[in-house]
């Protein structure tokens, strides 16, 4: 009892039609954990901004004093700016 191309084409794709409904499905029961801020009020949560941003801002300031600090001060190749010889040579002629 042979099975015809077509029908056992349709089994085939029958069979993989299931085989991806069954992983679709499993991947939608993914299982998370609760926000940190899930429990928290708006007042709460509010807070937090504020700590964190103060945090941020701090740490900003401490690294921008840092890389003013370790700037080489003796070189004065930074303080210099190149500017043409003359800029009003054509004026003058």
């Amino acid at each position: 009892m042979a099975l015809s191309l077509p029908s056992t084409l349709k089994a085939v794709l029958g069979l993989i039609a299931v085989m991806i409904m069954q992983s679709a499905s499993a991947g939608s029961k993914k299982y998370v954990a609760p926000g940190p801020t899930e429990r928290l009020s708006v007042r709460n949560q509010e807070y937090l901004i504020g700590v964190v941003s103060f945090v941020i801002v701090i740490l900003a300031g401490i690294m921008g004093v840092m890389a003013m600090v370790n700037i080489n001060y003796d070189d004065d190749t930074l303080l210099m700016v190149e500017v043409p010889e003359d800029t009003h040579h054509e004026e003058q002629q």
